[in-house]
């Protein structure tokens, strides 16, 4: 459920980033995916044999 919340927190921040950009919809869609990887990317750990 954690990693829900996280991805729809980086959607959200992602939105508000691409509202204040003046780009094209390819790339306001664009900050929103990196919003929503970026969100769920703390809900990964590295491996254990590193």
């Amino acid at each position: 459920m954690d990693i829900i919340s996280h991805t729809l927190t980086g959607v959200a921040v992602g939105t508000v980033f691409a509202t204040i950009s003046n780009g094209s919809l390819k790339k306001k869609s664009l900050i929103i995916l990196a919003g929503s990887f970026g969100g769920a990317l703390s809900d990964f750990s590295p491996p254990e044999f590193l």
